[in-house]
C-alpha cells in the first residue's frame, strides 16, 4: 500500500505499476486512469472547487453596491462524512475573516456556501484568498483559491439609452490579438486583456480588413461606425477561441416600469464563435439572460430583444461577451444598441392624433404587414417591436430611414392579437394592435 501526494486537481492522470528487483524496473506495467473527480484514500480531504460570487473578476463600481456577497463551491474528496464545514477568507493580505458553516457533506458531495461576512470593495485591484481549513485534512493542495477583483469606477446613465457608436474614435484595425486594444467612449469599457478577458471589441467602419467575413458597412445608413472583433492575428493563424467583454455604462433602472434592451449583431464567416449577454447588478454576474448566438449566421444584420423588467428598481451594467471561433473568419459585430422604457400608458391618450401619424395595414393580415409613420421628418432611429399578448417579444426591426416604413411577415404567428410599439432614441412614439388572421 502506498499514498500518493500531489495530484492534480484540475486533469485526469494515468497511474502506472511495475515490478522492481534488485533495483531494476521491469519493462511491463499496469495502468490505470484516475479521474481528477475521484474521492481520495483519506479520511478527511475538504477542498474547494471554485469561487461562485462574485462570478465576475472586473466590475463597475456603479454596478456592485456597497459589499458583495462572497459564495464558494467546496468538495469532500474524503471518505468520511463531514457535518461542519470550516471556510476562511483574506482580502488584500489583511484580517483574516474566518466562518464555519454546519452541515452534512457526504463523500464526494459538493456545496455551495455563503460566508456571512461580506466583502468591502473600493475601486481599484483587490488580492483575494479563499480556503477551507479542516483540522484533520490530509490534503492541504485543495484548499486555497486565489484570486484578483478589479473594481473601476464606471459611469452612470439614464434611460432611454441609445449608442449608435457613430461618436467613438476608430481603433487600431490591424491584425493582432491580445496586444491591440482599443479605448471607447461615453462609459462604455472594454476589459483590459489579459486581466478578464483575451481580446477587445474595436471601434470600426465600412467593413472589417478579412475576406468572407464581418460586415461591410454600419447596420442603419451604411454610414457609421460599428463594434467588432478581429479575428485575424498570431502570424495569420486568426485570434482562435478569445474571449472578449465588453461592459456599458451603468443603467438607471430605479424608476423604470418596463426597460427593454434591444440591439443589431452581425455573424458572418466560417470561424464566428459566440455572442452572450450577461448583467451584473448589485455585484451579481447573470449570465446568457437571452439565448446566445453561436456559429455563423449568413452576412446580414439580425436583432435582439429583452426584457429588463426583472432589473427593475436598480442600477444594472450590461456585458457583451463575444468568443471568436476556429479561425480567422471570425469578425463578429454589434451595433445599434438601445435600452429603453417601453411602458405604453400614455401612449393611446392621443390616439385620434397617432391614427393620422402611424399607420398599419392591411389589419388583420394573414401574410405581411406594413407599419408606415405619415407625415414625418426621415429620422435614421425609428424602429419597430412587436409583442404577442402576453408581452413576449417577437420581433425588432428598424423603419427604413427614408420612407418610414416597415414590412413584416407574419405567416409563422398564430392566430390572433398582436402588439406593435414604436420607438425612437427618446422613447415610444406610439403604439397598435394587429390581428393575425
Amino acid at each position: 500500500q502506498a499514498i500518493i501526494s500531489n495530484l492534480s486537481l484540475t486533469e485526469s492522470e494515468y497511474l502506472a505499476v511495475a515490478p522492481v528487483r534488485l533495483g531494476v524496473v521491469g519493462r511491463r506495467s499496469i495502468a490505470i486512469e484516475r479521474d481528477f473527480n475521484a474521492i481520495n484514500c483519506s479520511p478527511f480531504d475538504l477542498g474547494i472547487l471554485s469561487i461562485l460570487q462574485p462570478a465576475a473578476f472586473v466590475m463597475p463600481a456603479c454596478a456592485t453596491g456597497s459589499t458583495l456577497s462572497l459564495e464558494i463551491a467546496v468538495r469532500n474528496w474524503g471518505t468520511t462524512v463531514l457535518n461542519y464545514i470550516p471556510i476562511g477568507y483574506r482580502l488584500n493580505g489583511g484580517a483574516v475573516v474566518l466562518d464555519t458553516v454546519f452541515a452534512n457533506l457526504a463523500s464526494g458531495n459538493q456545496l455551495a456556501l455563503s460566508f456571512s461576512s461580506p466583502l468591502v470593495l473600493t475601486t481599484g485591484t483587490h488580492f483575494l484568498e479563499v480556503w477551507t481549513h479542516f483540522a484533520n485534512d490530509a490534503n492541504f493542495g485543495n484548499d486555497t483559491l486565489r484570486e484578483n477583483l478589479i473594481i473601476y469606477s464606471g459611469a452612470n446613465a439614464t434611460l432611454p439609452l441609445v449608442q449608435s457608436f457613430d461618436g467613438f474614435a476608430a481603433c487600431n484595425t490591424a491584425w493582432g490579438c491580445a496586444s491591440i486594444s482599443c479605448s471607447l467612449s461615453d462609459g462604455w469599457y472594454n476589459v483590459t486583456n489579459t486581466q478578464g478577458d483575451s481580446i477587445d471589441l474595436r471601434t470600426d467602419a465600412n467593413g472589417t480588413a478579412s475576406g468572407g467575413t464581418g460586415p461591410s458597412a454600419y447596420h442603419t445608413s451604411g454610414f457609421g461606425n460599428y463594434l467588432y472583433l478581429e479575428g485575424s492575428g498570431n502570424n495569420g493563424a486568426g485570434c482562435q477561441n478569445k474571449m472578449a467583454l465588453l461592459h456599458s455604462p451603468c443603467i438607471d433602472l430605479t424608476n423604470a416600469i418596463q426597460p427593454e434592451l434591444y440591439f443589431w449583431y452581425h455573424a458572418n464567416g466560417g470561424g464566428i464563435g459566440s455572442l452572450h449577454v450577461d448583467v451584473i447588478s448589485d455585484g451579481i454576474l447573470y449570465e446568457n439572460i437571452l439565448p446566445f448566438i453561436d456559429g455563423p449566421q449568413g452576412n446580414q444584420w439580425d436583432s435582439l430583444g429583452l426584457d429588463l423588467s426583472p432589473f427593475v428598481g436598480g442600477f444594472v451594467s450590461l456585458v457583451f461577451r463575444g468568443y471568436t471561433g476556429g479561425g480567422y473568419q471570425s469578425d463578429l459585430a454589434i451595433d445599434d444598441i438601445h435600452v429603453v422604457d417601453n411602458s405604453i400608458t400614455a401612449v393611446d391618450a392621443t390616439a385620434s392624433t397617432l391614427d393620422a401619424v402611424l399607420k398599419v395595414y392591411p389589419n388583420p393580415t394573414s401574410k405581411q404587414l406594413h407599419i408606415q409613420m405619415i407625415a414625418v421628418q426621415p429620422h435614421q432611429d425609428r424602429s419597430i417591436r412587436i409583442y404577442d399578448m402576453q408581452g413576449r417579444l417577437l420581433d425588432v426591426r428598424a423603419l427604413d430611414p427614408l420612407t418610414s416604413v416597415a414590412t413584416v411577415d407574419v405567416r409563422s404567428y398564430y392566430q390572433g392579437a398582436y402588439m406593435i410599439v414604436v420607438s425612437d432614441r427618446n422613447g415610444v412614439l406610439g403604439s397598435r394592435k394587429f390581428i393575425k388572421k
